[in-house]
């Protein structure tokens, strides 16, 4: 069964890779704009790029970054649910008593390094 997957994950990304590669080819192979047109109008200035033969055109420009917007869902997300809060008394038992004594530790200093 993981090797299945496994295989399986394999192809799906050689997949995708072909896919987005062939889209990167193609932008990159298309052909580019023979000239821009300036149109003004009223205070504002527009540029526009035109072919060979005058009719305006949409350079394609392929971002690598953006590759990964395939695996996000694109679909609207339900909002989670709101949990009920409920405050709860917590009884804890009483910690158990030891018997017996506490051993006294007396302070042991140590003197100067004997490299000194």
């Amino acid at each position: 069964m993981k090797q299945r997957l496994r295989s399986l994950f394999g192809i799906v990304l050689a997949v995708v890779l072909a896919v987005t590669s062939q889209s990167a080819a193609f932008a990159r192979g298309q052909a580019g704009p023979a000239g821009t047109m300036v149109i003004c109008r009223g205070l504002t200035v527009s540029t526009v790029l035109v072919d060979a033969h005058g009719q305006p055109m949409q350079v394609q420009h392929l971002c690598p970054d953006a590759a990964l917007a395939l695996f996000v869902e694109s679909g609207e997300a339900l909002p989670p649910r709101v949990r009920d809060v409920v405050w709860q008394a917590v009884l804890w038992d009483a910690p158990p008593q030891l018997s017996g004594s506490l051993v006294s530790i007396s302070a042991c200093a140590r003197g100067p390094p004997v490299f000194l």
